[in-house]
């Protein structure tokens, strides 16, 4: 997996703020996702999010749940991204 400055992974139950890059959900985790997030969210599968915040880019499922009424600005992918 290539990270870049910016790139977070997180397995924890709320996220807020601003994040610069991604954002990696990791699996097994159920969070609530208050966050800015200037390029993609990535989760994976067993990942329970609810978006409340906004996703700048693509949101890719890989197997996980997305649930909210945050804004999302790109496309909801089935898979892509890991």
């Amino acid at each position: 997996m290539m990270m870049h400055r910016g790139d977070h992974v997180s397995d924890a139950p709320d996220i807020s703020g601003m994040i610069g890059g991604m954002l990696r959900v990791k699996p097994g985790t159920k969070t609530v996702l208050s966050a800015m997030i200037n390029r993609d969210l990535i989760l994976s599968e067993g990942v329970e999010a609810e978006l409340t915040g906004m996703v700048q880019n693509n949101v890719y499922l890989n197997g996980g749940a997305l649930t909210g009424e945050g804004l999302i600005g790109g496309t909801i992918l089935k898979d892509g991204k890991t």
